[in-house]
Order: structure tokens, then C-alpha cells, then sequence
């Protein structure tokens, strides 16, 4: 079959089993040193990496990556989560739809923090993936299975924010490339359109772990487009067009999807 005409089709991300929170939208510029106490001259002499090899030092000393970072085991932490797509194709034969992008995360991890001042006014530093906890996401209906470990990559490097010596904020931005089975259905070709859903979830329940949209929707960059000139109107991929970019958060339950958010401990550690 010729396709030369252009289709359209609509991706929506679904987040399950998860609940909206707000953003701490916290930001401090980096100061200097905060307090007059000990030897100044002796602080000011050291050099930066001394004072960065310093704080890596003191921050992961006992630091366990299996623990939720949350000091009471009974409220949840929550991620929020960006999806950001580069790449969408479409391969009509196999009824796959193909997505790779970057996944933003961020949560605010309790055992980590620190007093600025004793560090020369370092405020953020930066680790690898492996260095600190992060929610274990899993896709769905991935074609590459339930508990598959290749669709979001392993490796990221990590941004810690300190937000007081009892917290900091954690960030990271690692790739994904996901393959997803599409019911696509050529029937009324040319004029056709399709929904195709990836869902994501992690792995432990809503009473441990909740995830947030960190914006509304989706954002979709695929590359410049030729005609105006900017990148963010490319939305043409192959013979589709991409008519939408959504998503929308559906709670599991013994084996059944709600709309609604569970209310009681009881749902929530079942959801």
C-alpha cells in the first residue's frame, strides 16, 4: 500500500496508580559563608574540590539507596514526573508505536542535606543514578514485557539541591526509548486516526510512593520544522500527523483501573 496521504494520531501517557501533589517551587541563590564561627581564613583557603570531596564525603556516608527517603514510613514521598518526547515512529506492519525522549523526576529526599556554610556556600552538587534512591518506573504495556529494565535507562546523572540540613531536592533527567503495541485500524485511509496509550507505573503502592504530573501534559520536540522555522511546530512524523499529546493519572486496583482517587489507608495501600 502507497500511503501518501496524511493520517493523524493521538498519544496519551497515562500514569497509573498514582495522585496529584504540588510543586515546591523553592529556589535560593547560592550565598557564602553564613556564620563568623572557626577559622575563616583557613575556610577560605581551602580549595572548591577539597570542599566538594568534603560534602560528597559527609552526604553519602550510610546512605542507603533501598530505603525510601522519608522518615516516617507512614506518609508516601512524591515523584513528579515530565515527559519529554524527541522521537515518535510509527511501524504500521508490526502495530508498534516507538517513543524516546527524556524523563524529568524530582522528590525530596529526607536523608540527604546540608548547612551550606559548612562548605564554602555549596548548595547543589551532583551524583550519579546509582549514588542515590530513585522509584523504580516500569512501562505497562511495554512490547519488551511487565518487568522489563530497557525501556527507561539506568543511567542519569542525578542534581542534589540542598533545602536545609534535614532535606534536598532531587532531580534527574535519564532517556527512554519504549515500544508499545497500537491498535491501528486503516480502514477509513486517509482519514483515519488512532489513540495510542503507554502506561507507566511503579512498582510499590500508592502508600509508599505517589507520582505527579510535574506539568499537565506531554511536551513534544521533535526536530525544526522546515517551513517556519520552529522546532516546536514539527509535528509531522512519516505519513501521521500528531493531532494531541496527553496524560492522565488511572489508579489499579485488584486488578481493576479507577478514575478516582482512593481515599481510605486501606485502598491506598492496595492501589
Amino acid at each position: 500500500m502507497n500511503l501518501t496521504k496524511t493520517r493523524s494520531i493521538y498519544f496519551i501517557l497515562i500514569l497509573v496508580s498514582q495522585i496529584f501533589a504540588g510543586k515546591d517551587d523553592d529556589e535560593d541563590e547560592p550565598e557564602g559563608i553564613e556564620s563568623d564561627e572557626g577559622d575563616a581564613k583557613e575556610l577560605y583557603n581551602k580549595t572548591y574540590i577539597e570542599h566538594q570531596t568534603k560534602l560528597d564525603q559527609d552526604l553519602w556516608k550510610g546512605y542507603k539507596t533501598s530505603r525510601i527517603p522519608v522518615k516516617n514510613a507512614s506518609q508516601p514521598i512524591t515523584i513528579m514526573m515530565h515527559w519529554h518526547l524527541t522521537h515518535i515512529n510509527i511501524l504500521e506492519s508490526d502495530q508498534t508505536m516507538g517513543i524516546h525522549g527524556h524523563l524529568y523526576m524530582t522528590w525530596m529526599d529526607e536523608f540527604l542535606g546540608w548547612d551550606p556554610a559548612n562548605y564554602n556556600g555549596i548548595r547543589q552538587t551532583r551524583c550519579k543514578k546509582w549514588q542515590v534512591w530513585s522509584p523504580k518506573v516500569r512501562i505497562a504495556n511495554s512490547i519488551s514485557g511487565l518487568y522489563s529494565n530497557y525501556d527507561i535507562s539506568s543511567n542519569s546523572h542525578v542534581i542534589v539541591a540542598t533545602h536545609g540540613t534535614d532535606r534536598a531536592k532531587v532531580e534527574m533527567y535519564p532517556t527512554f526509548a519504549i515500544k508499545v503495541g497500537c491498535n491501528l485500524d486503516f480502514s477509513d485511509y486517509p482519514n483515519d486516526e488512532h489513540n495510542c496509550t503507554s502506561s507507566a507505573y511503579v512498582q510499590q503502592p500508592m502508600s509508599r510512593i505517589r507520582i505527579s504530573p510535574y506539568f499537565m501534559t506531554a511536551t513534544v520536540s521533535l526536530a525544526w520544522d522546515k517551513l517556519s522555522g520552529n522546532r516546536k511546530n514539527k509535528m509531522m512524523i512519516s505519513n501521521f500527523k500528531i493531532v494531541n499529546v496527553t496524560n492522565t493519572i488511572h489508579y489499579y486496583r485488584n486488578g481493576s483501573y479507577y478514575s478516582i482517587e482512593p481515599i481510605t489507608t486501606k485502598e491506598q495501600a492496595q492501589t
